[in-house]
């Protein structure tokens, strides 16, 4: 008993807290602590679902046979005697440029990308989508109930056109739909008022474009009154630098300069888009490739004959030359290749 008093006796002294008040404080306070570790759950809960899935799809591409050449380069290589040396380098270069990725964005039409607000518990697309937990963004894909048209000002510089646009919009009961937000070039407009009501198919006048917004017959999703969407545009070359951001491609094997094989993988929230993004970037190289070498070619055939009408020309040019020669000397020159006899001789007889 007495060391105990000491060491309460000490604790009180130095103005700390023993183990048992630290227990006593603790549990006057357990419903808070519990209430708060519920709300961070909740929370965290409610934070994790509103994060968009990242799916990530890969292929890969044979660009060469073993000896290091595809077979038309082969063919050109011992056909004009030329050097082709095509490194994997290269390759794996070229597939992530942004003009590469700009034409398959063009050819997919991904530069038109259309969005829903939905609750971020459950799947999103059912209820009508229009209360407090609607911030999630899910985005349509090939099923869009909108379209989207922009018309860029012919009449503007280059440097100076638009190359995005994103319209969000709140649909009414009446059909028409209320404008909540523009963001032009990744900007925020003021040039319209807010709680501007439109018609599908009206045109939206912005700075420097139009934009017009129309609904998708042939798209099977509906479209909820009181929903939340946005429509956005942007050039192939700006929509393209973020495929890119997400795309992977490097050579598969340790040496790589002796690898045939390419892989690609890309990370998208569609699975359906990555797999098309892989494959029809897969078309697009081979086809770019086929040209490549089909245009080395026809360059090589164009040199051949070039080099073979000039010969023909210095033929001609000795020819020439020649009957020249024949006819200045009055030479005559007969079949048999033989001075002709003469015509009268004498005999003498004894």
């Amino acid at each position: 008993m007495e060391n105990n008093n000491m060491i309460n006796t000490g604790a009180d002294q130095q103005g700390g807290m023993s183990m048992g008040e630290m227990f006593d404080f603790a549990w006057r306070l357990r419903y808070w602590i519990v209430a708060s570790a519920f709300a961070c759950c909740c929370l965290g809960f409610l934070y994790s679902r509103s994060q968009t899935k990242m799916y990530e799809r890969s292929a890969w591409i044979m660009l060469n046979n073993n000896d290091g050449t595809n077979n038309e380069l082969a063919m050109l290589q011992e056909f004009s005697g030329k050097t082709v040396a095509k490194k994997i380098d290269n390759e794996v270069f070229i597939l992530q440029t942004p003009s590469m990725a700009a034409k398959v964005v063009n050819d997919l039409g991904l530069n038109y990308r259309y969005y829903r607000y939905g609750r971020a518990v459950g799947d999103g697309f059912t209820g009508s989508g229009t209360g407090v937990l609607s911030r999630k963004l899910f985005e349509y894909y090939k099923n869009s109930p909108f379209e989207i048209t922009v018309q860029n000002d012919e009449l503007l510089p280059a440097n100076l056109q638009v190359n995005s646009i994103s319209v969000d919009f709140k649909m009414k009961e009446d059909g028409s739909f209320i404008i909540r937000d523009v963001n032009v070039n990744g900007k925020d407009f003021d040039g319209l008022k807010k709680k501007d009501t439109y018609r599908f198919g009206e045109k939206i006048i912005l700075e420097g474009a139009s934009v017009t917004i129309t609904r998708n017959n042939d798209s099977e999703e509906e479209v909820v009154k009181g929903g939340k969407y946005i429509c956005s545009w942007g050039t192939p070359t700006v929509v393209a630098k973020g495929f890119i951001k997400n795309l992977t491609v490097e050579a598969q094997g340790a040496k790589t300069q002796k690898s045939d094989v390419i892989v690609l993988s890309i990370k998208d929230a569609i699975i359906a888009r990555a797999e098309d993004f892989l494959n029809t970037l897969s078309v697009t190289a081979n086809a770019e490739a086929r040209a490549y070498t089909n245009m080395a070619s026809v360059n090589t055939i164009n040199f051949i004959d070039q080099r073979l009408a000039a010969i023909a020309k210095d033929l001609q040019d000795v020819e020439s030359e020649y009957k020249n020669y024949q006819s200045t000397r009055a030479l005559t020159l007969h079949s048999s290749h033989r001075l002709p006899l003469p015509l009268t001789s004498s005999i003498r007889t004894s």
